[in-house]
């Protein structure tokens, strides 16, 4: 498995998983020219939509205490705000390989910490994440 790719590997599981039970998931890419010159970066990771839920998140892994938000994580999480004024469940996920936990840090409280001129969280910061809650 290529190294960070622990989580993504998960989500496209549960994806793949969904679908055959007639539901939606996707991964998005990053735009690319024709002959896969990149561009830009994806908007987020995963959307997912069934009859009881609406998700947009960004998958990351984290190997210390503190997740550190880039600045791509700073225009994804922008993206991820219109989805959640759209009814969206829209957040980050992600895994403290550490603690080997999945957080989800929702993306109003990602935006309050970068209000608060902090641009890392702990995983206390968040609530830990489970793949079933989807799959109820």
């Amino acid at each position: 498995m290529i190294k960070g790719r622990y989580l993504e590997t998960q989500v496209e599981k549960v994806i793949a998983y969904l679908k055959t039970m007639g539901y939606w998931g996707q991964k998005n890419y990053p735009h690319r020219t024709d002959s896969g010159i990149y561009l830009d970066g994806e908007p987020f990771d995963y959307y997912i939509i069934t009859n009881k839920a609406q998700l947009a998140f960004d998958a990351k892994e984290c190997n210390s205490a503190r997740w550190q938000i880039r600045e791509k994580d700073i225009k994804q999480a922008n993206n991820l705000v219109r989805l959640s004024r759209c009814g969206f469940d829209a957040f980050f996920l992600v895994y403290f390989t550490h603690e080997d936990k999945v957080i989800k840090f929702d993306v109003a409280t990602v935006m309050q910490t970068l209000a608060q001129g902090r641009k890392s969280m702990k995983s206390n910061e968040g609530k830990e994440y489970r793949f079933e809650d989807i799959l109820k």
